[in-house]
């Protein structure tokens, strides 16, 4: 979990999954496709989500959805998510997965057309340049967007779940849990979940 605090003195190793089946083929199938639209800055669509019991980060996949983690938003059915321009809207939780650690969260329509859904990459190579985008503490205990370079240092297939672990040597510090991860070109190839 990013929740965890970073090992002190060994390179951090990261496991982060890719966007697993079995709960973001329902919202990728009406999201735009790669072709569609121009890549974007990815930070812009990286979000603060926030329940009672903490916040880590998510990614705004398409004009109404957010996927994170699902330990970030469980057993919640509502969480508070704060927009890169600093709007605080409220989302529910409309399907989460615990085993591969993924939810997906929707916003109210009023708040849609405002959004930039992250671009998501077709291709994922090891020894690419990535970087956590999400949100951390900073020295006074605010909250503020982060970011964490790295590179994609192994790639597994885990059985029947069509999940696919990314392994970077990107630090991943408190509150980047359920953030993206990104390549050299800005586009989505991991949510950020743990470390080993």
């Amino acid at each position: 979990r990013s929740s965890a605090r970073p090992r002190k003195g060994t390179a951090v190793r990261n496991l982060l999954r890719l966007l697993a089946a079995t709960l973001i083929l329902a919202a990728l199938a009406c999201a735009e496709t790669p072709e569609d639209r121009q890549a974007v800055n990815p930070s812009d669509s990286v979000v603060l989500v926030m329940t009672a019991s903490g916040n880590g980060s998510g990614v705004i996949i398409d004009a109404r959805h957010i996927l994170t983690d699902a330990h970030v938003v469980w057993p919640f059915i509502e969480a508070g998510i704060q927009l890169p321009d600093g709007t605080i809207a409220a989302a529910t939780v409309i399907g989460f997965d615990r085993y591969v650690d993924l939810a997906l969260l929707e916003l109210p329509e009023s708040i849609a057309s405002d959004l930039t859904p992250v671009t998501i990459a077709t291709e994922v190579e090891l020894g690419q340049t990535v970087t956590h985008l999400g949100y951390s503490h900073t020295s006074d205990g605010s909250l503020a967007s982060d970011a964490r370079a790295g590179t994609l240092i192994d790639q597994q297939s885990i059985g029947d779940f069509e999940v696919t672990l990314l392994e970077t040597n990107a630090e991943v510090i408190p509150g980047f849990s359920g953030g993206a991860l990104v390549n050299g070109a800005g586009e989505l190839v991991g949510i950020t979940q743990f470390l080993l």
